[in-house]
């Protein structure tokens, strides 16, 4: 609950009201997210890219899909790469 609020709330990102440990990140653009989710994975992260036809076009996004292993750390790293990279789009 408390990552979802800092990235909805905190970061101001569209994460269509998740209230489960997927969150999903609503970016637009099919390039955009993928060159999104490319740069989370240089910084280590795994948050693969949904896209058409998948999702409708226009609508494609980031799956972060959170598990017990994630220590509070890893979150704050998450929370602040992605406020950077977001920051840039």
């Amino acid at each position: 609950a408390w990552f979802r609020e800092e990235v909805a709330v905190g970061l101001g990102l569209d994460i269509t009201g998740s209230s489960s440990q997927i969150i999903p990140i609503v970016v637009g653009p099919a390039d955009e997210t993928v060159e999104l989710s490319r740069a989370l994975e240089e910084a280590g992260f795994l948050v693969p890219a949904i896209r058409p036809p998948s999702v409708p076009k226009g609508k494609s996004r980031l799956r972060i899909s959170l598990c017990s292993d994630h220590q509070q750390a890893d979150l704050v790293r998450l929370l602040d790469v992605l406020g950077t990279i977001c920051r840039k789009k």
